[in-house]
């Protein structure tokens, strides 16, 4: 039931829209809105070299200094497969706010004059694993195209994690060495390689992540050099974090060789206990798609070949399992129609067998050729894992196209799945894919990172477009209700000071906008990372409290140059400065958490706001104070 009408004892009832056409539109099986202020520097500004860049950018997500938060590593690139290079960028989740914390602690390096994250590489795709056996995860980097650049700049970069010293955690450091000159295998020539994609698991059952890259096969200006093509490699870990390369030890020059190979994948896909090898390499004259058998019987020597079906053109590829029969399926990027395959069964040679070439479902419209990076993850907790497949070619220059998020209806586990893209009305009018996303926030998209970016036991969105970086907040698992809004749909503000409906606030300040709070983390008994996030409020003292429950019946009443929204009970909370227009509580290590307030349990709602300071004397009334809109919450275990 809503927060609301528990506190209220109103009755919530939602009327869905119909269509001349059926309810085949307007499925709204997953909710997202704008993550405004989801990505900062250190001082709390927003952090605009991350939102407004629009550099090729390609995303790994893991929590890398071991708070229980998930953070996100970009590494960016010209794109379309030029020259250009770029620095990286290393956003840490802080409560649900992703900081960019690259200067801090990316830019220790073992090479003079490399200032790790901060020296431009032409960096294609990144992994995040533990390579060194310590618990702490590394980052791996796939450099392309650097060819006229010392080593430590055109080849693969590993970032050591350096861990806790003294219970602080230390960042990263790149160290030069854990990944050798990569040599010819007919001439034994230094080159630099040209590396699309790198792929992470352990291949040889030592315990230990390997490294699998991919080769791309540029054309004119930038045509490789006769002898200088190094094709795929496979490099094996010494269990201590430095790389061997296996040449041709473990894998054949067939197996080896790509054109464009643009992404891998190291996984068991025929379920015998060894980690197989999938790729794409577009435009082989043997087919799209490769899988490498792993040898059960001597683990780490890969036997058998298999080239599925060629596809026409494809350019990315993902697998996960679609149908929950524990067997990873296929999905492809094509230039012609995107499509996935299931994997059926093995057949006697241990191979398997995949299924027909299946194309996506559409109410409205159809697939726009051309693919960029594809995820595979369950958006609306359903078990049944849903696609999402950006839009931006690697090699063909065009931010017009849209990505799209295929909702995964579901069937018979080990049977056919429909793949839908749900839309809410024929035409380009409506939400696209999942509901309070329009098409113009789909379009141009290099790549989606997909992580719950405020530890609420759902799925949220990072979307890296051609126009910048977009953080999307999935509302599956949102025990939060924003409720007595300054839009005028409430009581109205005192001095006609409305904000804009869209930005769901509180009565506009002598900022000109209202303020906003929002929920980051889980209200949890047991388990408590609430926090109240308070947003475009003046700099100043802003007070955060409790209600037992809404004024007005959420409508509020006038108080000061706003609403009065959490009433009932009011407990204090703590006053905590305003900055940069916003304001955390509690913050980490210094105020208690929302769950030891008194009588606090399982089950109950209540009611939040906070109370600022606009020291403006000639705007609105002379109480010279505002406050946000109200957010309703029900408490868990």
């Amino acid at each position: 039931m809503n927060v609301l009408a528990r506190l209220t004892g109103l009755a919530c009832a939602l009327a869905w829209l119909s269509t001349a056409v059926g309810a085949q539109f307007n499925n709204s099986w997953a909710t997202f809105t704008p993550g405004a202020d989801r990505i900062r520097n250190p001082d709390g500004s927003t952090a605009t070299q991350v939102t407004a860049d629009n550099a090729e950018k390609d995303y790994a997500w893991g929590d890398l200094n071991g708070d229980g938060w998930i953070d996100l590593v970009v590494v960016r690139a010209e794109g379309w497969s030029m020259s250009g290079k770029r620095v990286n960028q290393l956003l840490m989740n802080e409560r649900g706010v992703l900081v960019d914390r690259t200067a801090q602690y990316a830019t220790d390096s073992d090479v003079p004059g490399d200032f790790g994250f901060l020296t431009p590489t032409n960096d294609r795709d990144v992994q995040i694993i533990d390579l060194t056996g310590d618990g702490w995860p590394e980052i791996v980097t796939a450099v392309t195209l650097s060819d006229s650049n010392p080593k430590h700049i055109s080849h693969p970069r590993v970032y050591r994690n350096k861990g806790l010293v003294g219970g602080v955690w230390q960042g990263f450091r790149y160290e030069d060495a854990r990944i050798p000159q990569l040599l010819t295998i007919s001439g034994g020539v230094a080159v630099a390689p040209r590396f699309m994609s790198v792929s992470v698991g352990d291949v040889n059952g030592d315990g230990f992540a390997d490294l699998y890259f991919t080769d791309y096969d540029s054309m004119s200006p930038l045509t490789e050099a006769p002898g200088n093509d190094l094709n795929d490699r496979l490099l094996i870990n010494d269990g201590a974090g430095n790389f061997t390369d296996s040449l041709q030890t473990r894998m054949s020059a067939g197996m080896l060789m790509s054109t464009n190979g643009l992404a891998s994948k190291i996984i068991d896909v025929n379920g015998d206990g060894a980690r197989d090898i999938v790729k794409l390499s577009s435009q082989h004259p043997n087919g799209d798609n490769f899988v490498a058998y792993n040898l059960p019987s001597s683990v780490g020597i890969f036997g058998a070949y298999q080239a599925i079906t060629p596809s026409g053109a494809a350019y990315h590829m993902d697998l996960g399992d679609l149908n929950q029969d524990g067997r990873p399926d296929l999905v492809v990027g094509d230039d012609g129609n995107d499509h996935y395959r299931i994997n059926l069964a093995n057949d006697p040679s241990g191979g398997v067998i995949w299924g027909p070439r299946t194309t996506y479902q559409f109410l409205n419209g159809s697939d726009d050729g051309f693919a960029g990076n594809i995820r595979i993850v369950d958006l609306d907790n359903d078990g049944w894992p849903d696609v999402i497949q950006t839009d931006v070619d690697a090699a063909i220059l065009g931010c017009t196209r849209r990505t799209k998020i295929y909702h995964n209806l579901g069937g018979p586990i080990g049977g056919d799945v429909v793949l839908r893209e749900e839309i809410e009305m024929a035409g380009a009018n409506g939400w696209k894919g999942a509901v309070g996303m329009l098409a113009a926030d789909l379009t141009g998209v290099f790549d989606a990172a997909v992580f719950d970016i405020d530890r609420d036991g759902d799925l949220d969105i990072v979307f890296g477009r051609c126009s910048g970086t977009f953080v999307w907040i999935n509302q599956l698992r949102d025990e939060a209700t924003v409720f007595c809004l300054g839009d005028g749909s409430a009581t109205a503000c005192p001095c006609g000071n409305a904000s804009a409906t869209a930005d769901a606030a509180g009565c506009a300040s002598s900022l000109g906008v209202g303020g906003r709070l929002r929920k980051l983390g889980t209200p949890s008994i047991s388990a408590d990372t609430l926090g109240l996030f308070a947003t475009r409020v003046p700099n100043g003292p802003a007070l955060f409290f409790q209600g037992t429950w809404a004024v007005g019946v959420g409508a509020g009443s006038v108080f000061g140059d706003g609403l009065l929204c959490a009433g009932g009970t009011i407990t204090r909370l703590g006053v905590v400065f305003a900055q940069n227009q916003s304001s955390l509580y509690p913050r980490a290590g210094i105020d208690p958490q929302i769950s030891l307030q008194p009588g606090l349990t399982a089950g109950d709602a209540r009611t939040y706001q906070a109370w600022c300071r606009d020291a403006e004397l000639s705007f609105c009334t002379p109480e010279v104070f505002n406050l946000t809109n109200g957010l309703a919450i029900t408490w868990q275990n």
